[in-house]
């Protein structure tokens, strides 16, 4: 064993320490001044913005942990690392922190430091859309329209029980209206609907519009003059 004086071994922690001072001395001291990690953060600082987020998302606060999940993700300050970025926003979202749900969500479906899994990602949207975020709402229903399987099969149960979920609620506005299987009055007539019906807006195609109706396996399409969006009012006043 080597026989070092002690002043060459504090030397030698001298570094060390110094890493770990800078980093315990702001967390301690900006224990719940998160804003100012932002700032800094902001401004280029994440050295400081890390020392004080990393305690923080250590000991729960899901805002540090979506935030230190950004820097792993982004390379700021860091060794880019996805699935380290991955793990901070799961902790966040398991506590219910939006930005970190839809995070996550997007990590799933695209595959970003994850397994791509568009189950759990639309798990993640949903989520998100029940606490009436429209981008959320909106990736649903987009998803939906592109095409995607999961998606499809979501928005058709969702119809049935829980179309507020979706967002951009629709009412049939005339006594009879005719849904038909595409964008123009060439095509078929899939079902026909009465005044009230509540349906979802998907997406537009000129005067024609892609909407989602319970008891309907797939999208249909209805005439914009047939419809009229859903208010709190309802039908009062309708032309």
């Amino acid at each position: 064993m080597l026989n070092h004086p002690v002043g060459y071994w504090l030397r030698s922690l001298a570094p060390a320490m110094g890493l770990l001072l800078m980093c315990l001395a702001p967390a301690s001291a900006m224990t719940e001044d998160f804003d100012a990690a932002l700032a800094a953060a902001r401004r280029g600082d994440f050295a400081e913005a890390y020392c004080v987020w990393k305690p923080l998302a250590e000991a729960g606060h899901a805002a540090s942990q979506y935030h230190l999940g950004w820097m792993y993700a982004n390379g700021e300050g860091l060794k880019v690392n996805e699935k380290l970025a991955v793990s901070w926003w799961r902790a966040a979202a398991d506590q219910g922190h939006t930005e970190a749900q839809s995070r996550l969500g997007m990590a799933y479906l695209y595959g970003e430091g994850v397994k791509e899994d568009h189950g759990k990602a639309l798990r993640w949207f949903v989520a998100v859309a029940r606490k009436g975020d429209e981008d959320a709402q909106a990736l649903l229903r987009r998803l939906a329209a592109d095409g995607d399987e999961a998606a499809m099969s979501l928005v058709t149960r969702l119809l049935i029980d829980g179309r507020e979920i979706l967002g951009n609620g629709r009412r049939i506005r005339v006594d009879k209206a005719n849904l038909r299987s595409g964008p123009g009055k060439q095509f078929k007539v899939v079902t026909v609907v009465s005044r009230g019906t509540e349906l979802v807006e998907f997406q537009r195609s000129g005067a024609w519009v892609q909407i989602g109706l319970a008891g309907t396996p797939s999208l249909v399409w209805v005439h914009d003059t047939l419809i009229e969006e859903v208010s709190s009012r309802g039908l009062e006043g309708a032309p």
